[in-house]
């Protein structure tokens, strides 16, 4: 019975050192090659160093280690990665953008939001050799609520969005139901003691229009409707003009300096 086992182990050992000696001589499970279309925005600088020389050495590992290869790139670089094998010991990678919707200033900085609430620096190192990103939304959100996470993210980072994009679609669909979103260059959502609230910065011809709204987007129909009204009274119109739709039964209207304008 020892005999045998012996026997079993030694023609195991045999086998795994003529494949080693196959291998050594004719590099049949070398990776052979990564074929980088021309238009992918990515060259292969970016790729070689994040694959271990054991998955040069034997593609089989590069096969399974490639989802690893992927999230090593994603983590520091705004695209999106495939990469798929084509044959024996041939693979195939390709690289997208990530699209902005929104940009946001945030902690001070400039940062792109996508659809899938991926976030990153709006001046990342990479940013100019993908692609000149522009948002697919025309205003910039100032994000200035306040809480009580620090957040400590290096310079080229793709994180998920502390943002929260499902709040900023909101209040782009209410402003589009009311007709107003498409004046909007700036939107500013910010705390005063325990309630959030945002203001849109409107530029109507020569006149600068800004409105604060509760950030719960409650009345918000009754209340844009208001501000329309408002912003036809023959004594606002071309004034420079700040309206706060947040008091309890009233709005309030201020006319601005036109030399200082709405801040």
């Amino acid at each position: 019975m020892v005999n045998k086992w012996l026997k079993r182990v030694s023609f195991l050992a045999l086998l795994v050192g003529a494949i080693f000696a196959i291998e050594e001589n004719f590099q049949t499970l070398r990776l052979k090659d990564v074929a980088i279309p021309s238009l992918v925005v990515l060259s292969d600088s970016v790729l070689w160093p994040r694959i271990q020389p054991r998955d040069v050495r034997l593609w089989p590992l590069f096969c399974i280690d490639k989802g690893k290869v992927v999230r090593k790139i994603e983590r520091n670089v705004p695209v999106r990665v495939f990469i798929k094998c084509t044959g024996w010991g041939h693979f195939l990678f390709n690289a997208h953008p990530l699209k902005p919707k929104f940009m946001v200033f945030w902690e001070g900085s400039k940062w792109f939001i996508t659809e899938d609430g991926l976030m990153w620096p709006a001046n990342h190192p990479m940013n100019r050799i993908i692609a000149i990103q522009k948002p697919e939304e025309s205003p910039i959100v100032i994000w200035s609520v306040k809480d009580n996470t620090k957040y400590r993210i290096a310079p080229d980072e793709i994180i998920n969005s502390p943002i929260p994009l499902s709040k900023l679609e909101y209040w782009k669909r209410l402003l589009e139901d009311n007709d107003f979103y498409n004046n909007v260059k700036r939107l500013s959502v910010f705390t005063e003691g325990n309630s959030i609230y945002l203001e849109i910065f409107m530029q109507l011809g020569n006149q600068k229009v800004k409105v604060k709204l509760p950030a719960s987007g409650r009345n918000w129909h009754m209340l844009l409707k208001a501000v329309k009204n408002i912003l036809k009274d023959p004594e606002i119109r071309g004034s420079d003009v700040f309206i706060d739709t947040t008091y309890e039964g009233k709005i309030l209207v201020r006319k601005e300096d036109k030399s200082a304008g709405v801040q």
